[in-house]
């Protein structure tokens, strides 16, 4: 049986992780000063993306996050509710978040972002700059290192 795609927009994924930054933006409509951590975007769309930590975060409508990351030159900083916890494995979490800013200009900046992000994919010219995971921005990344740990100890 096929799962139907309920989605509005497509997804883009990129051969590479982006990496952003994640704290918590508020909890029951109260401002919240945390420290962000880092954390890997597996997939994008306009309305959303997929994500990956090693932090357990709690899916609730009443806690609101803030991602940070770049697109292709571009600056986001998105606040998001995590709708769905998909999976955990080897103490990595798999997320699913909605973002909540989809007035009709914010939804059209990351659609027109997509798009280029979209061709790039596709032609496979990702080239290494901060719109992926770059060499430095990895060495901070826990979960690039948990899997780079356990690439060296099979």
């Amino acid at each position: 049986m096929y799962k139907t795609n309920k989605r509005k927009y497509f997804r883009v994924y990129p051969h590479k992780p982006i990496c952003s930054k994640l704290s918590v933006f508020n909890i029951k409509g109260t401002p919240i000063n945390s420290r962000s951590t880092n954390v890997c975007i597996i997939n994008i769309g306009a309305n959303g993306l997929l994500f990956k930590t090693l932090l357990e975060l709690t899916v609730s409508k009443d806690v609101v996050y803030l991602f940070e990351f770049n697109l292709l030159g571009e600056t986001f900083r998105e606040t998001v509710e995590i709708v769905r916890e998909d999976s955990k494995s080897n103490g990595v979490f798999l997320y699913g978040a909605t973002f909540l800013s989809t007035n009709d200009s914010s939804e059209q900046r990351r659609l027109a972002i997509l798009n280029k992000l979209l061709v790039t994919t596709k032609r496979n010219k990702i080239q290494k700059s901060k719109k992926v995971c770059s060499t430095e921005t990895r060495k901070h990344c826990p979960i690039y290192l948990k899997t780079l740990r356990n690439k060296h100890n099979k």
